[in-house]
């Protein structure tokens, strides 16, 4: 254990800074990345889902070793029983933002959006840019209305 923490120390932590600063700094960001998802995301993504049917159903956020590690937003659109689950795994064993359709009905998903966490912005600025190319993206809007099912090239942050 002396030797993960000397490590440890030697990788992250600066002359000036003891290693328990440098550790409770990175769980700092960690709490406040998904957190901010939580607070910008249903700003971004609601109003826009509402004008096709789409109603916030859940937040379900997920830990890890005390860590708010992961977020889930499902939107429901209950006349077109289709799923809209927006995701914020923003850490290194995980796939960064994503945004998936469901239908049940045919037991099926489609991945309409992703970006990698290492391309992600540490303010999260990206959920703008990435939210205006979503709703742009006619394939997306028939997909979303339930016009369509089909598999189309998934927006990235490029």
């Amino acid at each position: 254990m002396k030797f993960l923490k000397r490590l440890f120390s030697m990788l992250f932590s600066s002359p000036d800074k003891p290693l328990d600063m440098v550790i409770e700094e990175h769980r700092t960001y960690q709490i406040d990345k998904v957190a901010n998802f939580n607070q910008v995301a249903p700003q971004l993504f609601g109003p826009r889902l509402k004008i096709f049917g789409y109603e916030l159903d859940k937040i379900e956020d997920s830990e890890y070793n005390g860590f708010l590690w992961s977020t889930h937003h499902v939107y429901v659109n209950s006349k077109l029983n289709l799923t809209v689950d927006i995701q914020q795994a923003p850490y290194y064993t995980d796939y960064g933002f994503s945004v998936f359709l469901f239908d049940p009905k045919r037991q099926d998903s489609k991945l309409l959006c992703n970006v990698p966490h290492e391309v992600q912005d540490r303010e999260d600025n990206f959920l703008i840019s990435i939210s205006d190319k979503f709703f742009s993206q006619p394939d997306v809007i028939c997909l979303l209305k339930g016009e369509t099912w089909k598999a189309i090239n998934h927006i990235r942050n490029d």
